[in-house]
C-alpha cells in the first residue's frame, strides 16, 4: 500500500471538479485505501491514541480457528498503528462469513473517534463484497451521524480549532468515504462480461448512494454524486435505472 497522504488532499480537489476525476478503479481504491488518510493533529495526541487502541486488550469473539486468527492479525495491526502493513492488502482475501461478522463486532467495539480504525475495517469488510450481510453493513457505515470532532464526534470543536476542522473533512468522514469506494469498485465489477448478479448490485449501490448524498456532509455527497453520474445511476427516490455509459 503506497504511502502517499498528499494524494487524499488532491482527490478532494478532483471530487470538486468532477470531470477531472479518476475513471481507473484500482485508482480509486488506493486513494483511500488505509495509509493514505491524513491525519490531523488531534490524532496525534494520548487522548485519541487511548482511544485508536479500545478494546484491542479483551478477548476475541467466540469463532473458529481462522476467523479467531484473522481478527487476532487484525487486532495487531491495528494496534501498531501501521496502516501501511502489507498484511492488509495480503491476508485478508477471501474473507468467510464467521470472519465478516467477527470484523463487524470489532468495529462496533471501536470508538467512533477511531476513524482510522474503523476506516481500515470497512476497507477489508467492503473488500469483500459479496453478501446481504456485507451490503447492510456499508449501509449502516454511511448512515452514521456526522462525526464532528475527533476529540468528541457527536460535539463541535471549539472555536479555538474551527481552522483545523475545515482541513479534516476527509479524516472525519473516512469510514464513508472508503465505504463508498467499495461501492464503487463492486459496480466496475458489474462491467465485466458474464456478471450475473448486476440487478442486485446496482440496487443495493443505489441505495447506499442516496444515504451518502443526503449525508449533509459535503465530501461523502460530492462522492456519492460523482459516483453516480460516473456510473449513469439516477438516484431520484424512485429510480432503479441502470444504463452503461
Amino acid at each position: 500500500m503506497q504511502t502517499v497522504r498528499a494524494i487524499v488532499l488532491l482527490v478532494v480537489l478532483l471530487v470538486a471538479f468532477q470531470d477531472k476525476v479518476w475513471s481507473d478503479p484500482i485508482e480509486r481504491k488506493a486513494q483511500y485505501a488505509p495509509g493514505n488518510v491524513p491525519l490531523s493533529a488531534p490524532e496525534l495526541t494520548p487522548l485519541y491514541q487511548n482511544k485508536m487502541t479500545a478494546g484491542l486488550d479483551q478477548p476475541p469473539a467466540q469463532g473458529s480457528d481462522v476467523a479467531g486468527r484473522l481478527l487476532a492479525e487484525l487486532n495487531e495491526i491495528l494496534e501498531s498503528g501501521n496502516d501501511n502493513d502489507p498484511r492488509l492488502d495480503r491476508d485478508f482475501n477471501a474473507l468467510t462469513p464467521e470472519t465478516k461478522r467477527l470484523f463487524r463486532q470489532r468495529y462496533a467495539q471501536a470508538p467512533v473517534e477511531a476513524r482510522a480504525t474503523r476506516g481500515t475495517i470497512v476497507f477489508l469488510l467492503g473488500s469483500n463484497l459479496d453478501s446481504p450481510e456485507d451490503w447492510a453493513f456499508l449501509r449502516s457505515v454511511v448512515s452514521e451521524p456526522r462525526c464532528l470532532s475527533l476529540d468528541n464526534c457527536s460535539r463541535q470543536a471549539p472555536a479555538s480549532t474551527q481552522h483545523e476542522v475545515r482541513g479534516m473533512g476527509v479524516t472525519l468522514a473516512y469510514p464513508k468515504l472508503i465505504a463508498l469506494e467499495a461501492v464503487r469498485t463492486r459496480l466496475e465489477e458489474t462491467r465485466k462480461p458474464g456478471n450475473e448478479d448486476q440487478g442486485n448490485t446496482v440496487l443495493e449501490a443505489v441505495g447506499i448512494l442516496r444515504i451518502a448524498k443526503a449525508s449533509g456532509e459535503p465530501i461523502v455527497a460530492d462522492t456519492s454524486a460523482e459516483i453516480a453520474t460516473h456510473f449513469g445511476l439516477d438516484l431520484s427516490p424512485t429510480a432503479q435505472e441502470f444504463r452503461q455509459p
